[in-house]
Formats: structure tokens, sequence, C-alpha cells
């Protein structure tokens, strides 16, 4: 019996065995019987585990070839990107990646106001449309807004009743170490500047609220790649994503309100020492690691704003400064418990990666 197996499924394989050694039995044909029965346990063995020489390459790198079958059934080519993960008994489990993309395409109608119409295109684009198509009167308008807050999107053509964007960035080619330390870089700026204005009374409102748009984009494009590319803790990092980008938002509401309150070099030293810890948290995110000793820091740190803030607040008697204060003392604690936050999701993080380490 000569079979073409690469011409035929595993399943018609069994198939045409079984048939075979019930023949076999049929007629007690011992002999047959056990060719077919070896041949039959060959086949399941193959099909379910394939034996491969590890090769040693370029002088420091181990690899090892993939079945054919396997990479053509999981539409996997050159170049095409796969995930390794080593189990606690230190097997390895390889998949493809796959990811349940959003719409290549999506239409919006403009029916309500421009704030829904923009939110709708945000969340399009999060989802991982390439084309967005802004169908109704007027549309120019909220589509330029929205190519200046959304990073790669570009308005390709406008007409009376309708405006089509396209994104021209490729998720997959964008780094998110690169973007999380790019974002960590703005809102540090911003948090400078904060201490700037509480310091020397300086006006740096525009330049704060033109660094928390970039944060904005920064933030939209991170999220939309953590959508579209498959990762180790991808709602650890849109978590701690959004934790950064809030402390962006706080650094732009201390600039706008510090010049009430400027020059304190009290309130400057403080917020100093918050961004500091800020800055530390966030080490920790980047090189996933948990940094046990910011728990007892946070709590120091977090005693001192408390006594301070009630003190400054306590004493003021001009009901503007105290307003101010109050909404200071908002800004100062949510930046903390930002910070804290992501030193809890480091210590998550680091737990996942001793269960499972991506190579």
């Amino acid at each position: 019996m000569c079979l073409n197996y690469h011409q035929i499924t595993s399943e018609e394989l069994v198939l045409i065995y079984s048939k075979l050694l019930f023949k076999s039995i049929a007629k007690t044909r011992k002999r047959q019987i056990y060719i077919i029965y070896a041949s039959l346990y060959s086949l399941i063995r193959g099909v379910y585990m394939v034996e491969r020489k590890l090769q040693f390459t370029g002088g420091s790198s181990f690899i090892v070839s993939l079945p054919k079958q396997w990479v053509s059934k999981s539409g996997l080519k050159t170049g095409s990107i796969v995930h390794i993960l080593q189990e606690k008994d230190g097997s390895l489990h390889i998949t493809p990646k796959k990811v349940e993309s959003g719409p290549k395409e999506s239409t919006i109608l403009k029916r309500g106001s421009t704030t829904s119409t923009l939110t709708n295109i945000v969340a399009a684009y999060i989802a991982g449309a390439d084309k967005i198509i802004v169908k109704g009167k007027d549309t120019a308008e909220v589509c330029e807004e929205a190519r200046l807050r959304l990073s790669g999107l570009e308005i390709v053509e406008e007409h009376q009743d309708k405006t089509v964007m396209q994104v021209f960035a490729n998720e997959e080619d964008l780094i998110f170490a690169t973007l999380l330390k790019r974002l960590y870089l703005v809102t540090d700026v911003m948090c400078n500047l904060a201490i700037r204005c509480l310091s020397k009374k300086q006006d740096l409102r525009r330049e704060a609220q033109r660094r928390d748009n970039d944060a904005d984009r920064l933030y939209l494009l991170i999220m939309r790649c953590l959508y579209n590319t498959a990762g180790p803790y991808s709602p650890m990092k849109a978590t701690a994503v959004r934790a950064i980008e809030r402390v962006a938002d706080h650094g732009e509401s201390i600039c706008n309100i510090s010049s009430t309150l400027a020059p304190n070099p009290a309130l400057a030293s403080l917020l100093k020492e918050i961004v500091n810890f800020y800055s530390e948290a966030v080490k920790c995110i980047i090189e996933v690691k948990f940094d046990e000793s910011l728990l007892d820091k946070h709590k120091l740190l977090d005693k001192r704003r408390q006594s301070k803030m009630a003190e400054l607040i306590k004493r003021e008697r001009n009901k503007e400064k105290m307003m101010a204060l109050i909404t200071l003392e908002e800004d100062f604690h949510r930046i903390l418990n930002y910070s804290m936050n992501l030193v809890e999701m480091a210590a998550n993080m680091s737990y996942v990666g001793e269960s499972h380490t991506e190579a």
C-alpha cells in the first residue's frame, strides 16, 4: 500500500487505515493488523506531536523549524510573529499571533452634536479602523478636530456630504515601550512646568495645554496599539497608560491655578517630592519590576501631603486662595494615587511574568 501523505488530509488517512484495519480483523490477518495498527499509531502521533532537532546558529542562538502544515494552517508567513510562552513545567507553548482586529472601515453619521461625533471617531480609531468616513452636513470641522487629536489620522477626501479620513500608522510597527516612555516624558515635563509655576509664578498655561494635547494623542495611539496587537499584560498596560495620562491632566490643572498661589516654595517642594515618587512608579512599569520600598514611601509622603495641605488651607483667609488650595490638594492627591496604582500594576505584571515568560 503506497499513500501520498501530502495530497490527503490526516483525517482521510485515519479513515483509510481504519477501514483496512476492520477488513484485516474480519480476515484474521494478524501480521497485517499489526502493521496497520503501527501505522495508525504513528500517524496519530505525527498529527499531535512533531519531533524537531535543535540547531545552533549565529554563535549564540538556538533555532528549531516549525511544521509546514501548522504554519500554513495558521496563516503564517515569513516575518509573521508568534508568541512563545514558558510554562511552569519548563515546556514552551507556541501560538500564532491572532487578534480580532476592529473594522478596517467605519462609517459615522453626523446627527447629533460635534462632541458625540468626535467621540464616535475616537472609538473607531481605537477599535482599529484604517478608514473613517463621516457623513452628514458640515463634517469638515469635526474631522479637522479629530485630525489634531489622533496620531496618524489625516483627511484624504472632503465633500459636501461626507469627509473621509485615513489612518497612516501601522500599530505593529509601533513599540509599546517606546510610546510609553514618550508619554511619560510628556507628563514629566508637564509636572515640572507645574513646579515652576508654583515656585516662580510663571504663566505656562499655554505650554501646559499644548503638552496635554500631546499626552492625549499619545494615549489614544497607545490604546489603539494595545487593542489591535496581541501581547502580554495588555489589560494591565492599558490601565497603567490611563493612569499616566491622568497625571498629565492634573499637571495642567496645577499650571492653571498656580497663579493664585505662587510664588510658594513650600508647595513647589511638596509637588517635587510627589513627582519624584511618580517617576519611580513609572520606572517600575517600564521595567516590569515591583519595588516594595515604594509602599512605605507612599504612606509617608501621603501623610506629609495631608498634614501640609490641611495646615495651609486652615491658615488661609482669602476665599479665592482657599479654593485654589483645595483644588491643588486634590491634584496632589490624585497624582500620588495614580502613582501608587502604577506601583501596584507593576506588582501584578511581575507576578504574571513569573508564571508566563514571553520569549
